[in-house]
């Protein structure tokens, strides 16, 4: 499964990017999200993991629903910085960092 761009990426990402002034609103916005998102799922996998098996068992929905939530979220994110990227940059965020799928349901 495609996951979101790693936190440790993102210095990368944006100089390959050229990030510019004008975009940088966007791309905080953006940056923040992969970095919140990456402590969720480190905090659920964690919490997951300390669960008796039935109960993680059970609650495999909750955290499959909660995921796709944040998908759709960063999705949402990355849009929002696409559209105040340039042709050549949108073929960057494309390569380096594509939507991310919706997690099997």
């Amino acid at each position: 499964a495609r996951m979101a761009p790693d936190p440790a990426s993102l210095p990368a990402l944006k100089a390959a990017l050229g990030i510019t002034p004008a975009q940088e609103a966007q791309w905080k916005s953006y940056a923040d999200g992969i970095a919140t998102l990456a402590a969720t799922r480190q905090q659920m996998q964690g919490a997951a993991r300390e669960m008796p098996m039935p109960e993680r068992f059970e609650s495999r929905a909750d955290r499959h629903a909660t995921g796709a939530q944040a998908h759709d979220w960063l999705n949402g994110l990355r849009a929002d910085l696409a559209k105040v990227l340039t042709p050549e940059q949108r073929q960057i965020l494309d390569r380096e960092a594509p939507l991310m799928p919706p997690p099997p349901r």
